[in-house]
């Protein structure tokens, strides 16, 4: 049930299970997930967004702020998760 959803804004601490969520989600992976997302946490420029489900990392969204507004990137929702409207609710989140 999406209402069980929560969101939070990601930190360090989260980097492994970051990694395990870009693992389960995408073909394609960066051979260095560990620096890429300690950069994109530490920096000002992305904030990554996290769903969770009972305490559990379900789905994660990259924001990158502009002058002119935001951008969504890197959209992922673990597959057993998938197809349940959980990426267009993470989305709507980050919009609010």
């Amino acid at each position: 049930d999406s209402a069980l959803l929560s969101f939070r804004e990601a930190v360090l601490a989260d980097i492994t299970s970051l990694c395990a969520l870009d693992k389960a989600c995408f073909k394609k992976q960066n051979s260095n997930q560990l620096e890429r997302f300690e950069h994109i946490i530490e920096g000002r420029e992305y904030q990554i967004f996290i769903a969770e489900k009972d305490n559990q990392m379900i789905g994660k969204a990259h924001v990158r702020w502009q002058d002119k507004g935001a951008t969504l990137s890197d959209i992922a929702v673990l597959p057993e998760q998938q197809g349940q409207g959980k990426d267009q609710r993470l989305g709507r989140e980050r919009e609010d």
